[in-house]
C-alpha cells in the first residue's frame, strides 16, 4: 500500500504563492481533488494503530501535514478541514507559539486557537523548541529539546501524538553513528514516528519509521504537478 504524505507551511492570501506559501484557493482546489479522486486523509494515530495492531486503512490513504504552526493554519486551513471533513497534523515549534502569545503581530498561532481546533480534524506533533536542526545539534541537546517540547505541550494541556518532523528536513544523514543514537533516543523518549522530506511516496509497511518521506507542496507549482505528486512524488516529476 502507498502512503503519500503532503507537507505544507503557510496558507495565506496576503503573500504570493511560492515555496512556503499556498493560497487558500489553491488548498481548497487540492482538497477537492483529493476528495473527488477517492483519497482519504488519515491521522497519525490511525497510522500508528495500523502499524501496531493491523487496523485497516482506507484503500487510498493520504496524510496531510503542516509545519511550524502559522496562524493561517487556524484561520484558513482549519475551516477547509471542517468543510471537507478532512484530517491533518500540525507540527508545532514551541518557541514560535510562545512568541505568538505575547506578540499580537506574530504570524504564528496562539495556544487559545490551538486548543480551539477539534481533535477529530487536527493532531499536533513535535517540531523542536526553537526550529533548530537535529543534524547540527549534539545528541544531549536534542534530548533536552524533546523533553522541553513534551513539557511545553503538557503545561499548556495541548494534546499531541508522539511523532516529530525534522526542521529543514534535516537529520544526520552522513553520520551513521549519530543517526543510530538519535533513533535510540527517539525510542527512549517515546517518539514513534519521524518525518523528513525526501519527496517520494511511502510504501507500507515502513522500512524506516524515523525517516518517513513527505512531499513538498508549493504554491508556485501548477495544478498538474499536484495531481502527479500525489501518486508519484516530487522526486520523479517528468519535467
Amino acid at each position: 500500500m502507498k502512503l503519500p504524505v503532503l507537507m505544507y507551511h503557510k496558507v495565506s492570501e496576503h503573500e504570493t504563492p511560492g515555496r512556503l506559501n499556498v493560497s487558500p484557493k489553491q488548498l481548497e482546489k487540492q482538497f477537492r481533488y483529493l476528495w473527488e479522486s477517492g483519497f482519504k486523509p488519515i491521522s497519525v494515530q490511525e497510522l500508528l494503530d495500523h502499524i501496531s495492531s493491523g487496523r485497516q486503512l482506507p484503500a487510498k490513504p493520504v496524510m496531510i501535514t503542516f509545519d511550524d504552526g502559522y496562524e493561517s493554519q487556524f484561520s484558513n486551513v482549519y475551516p477547509l478541514l471542517l468543510r471537507y471533513n478532512m484530517k491533518a497534523v500540525i507540527f508545532l515549534t514551541a518557541g514560535f507559539i510562545q512568541n505568538a502569545n505575547i506578540n499580537s503581530q506574530s504570524e504564528y498561532i496562539t495556544i487559545e486557537n490551538i486548543l480551539a481546533m477539534k481533535q477529530e480534524n487536527v493532531e499536533y506533533g513535535l517540531h523542536t523548541m526553537e526550529h533548530k536542526s537535529y543534524e547540527e545539534l549534539p545528541l544531549e541537546e536534542i534530548e533536552k529539546d524533546i523533553k522541553d517540547l513534551k513539557l511545553f505541550f503538557s503545561l499548556h494541556e495541548i494534546p499531541f501524538v508522539s511523532c516529530l518532523a525534522y526542521t529543514f528536513g534535516a537529520f544526520p544523514r552522513n553520520d551513521k553513528e549519530k543517526r543510530i543514537m538519535l533513533f535510540k533516543l527517539f525510542e527512549k523518549e517515546g517518539i514513534h514516528l519521524a518525518f523528513r522530506i525526501g519527496n517520494r511516496v511511502n510504501v507500507l509497511p515502513f522500512k524506516r519509521k524515523f525517516l518517513i518521506q513527505r512531499i513538498d507542496i508549493r504554491g508556485d507549482d501548477p495544478s498538474w504537478k499536484f495531481k502527479w505528486m500525489i501518486r508519484y512524488g516530487r522526486k520523479w516529476l517528468p519535467i
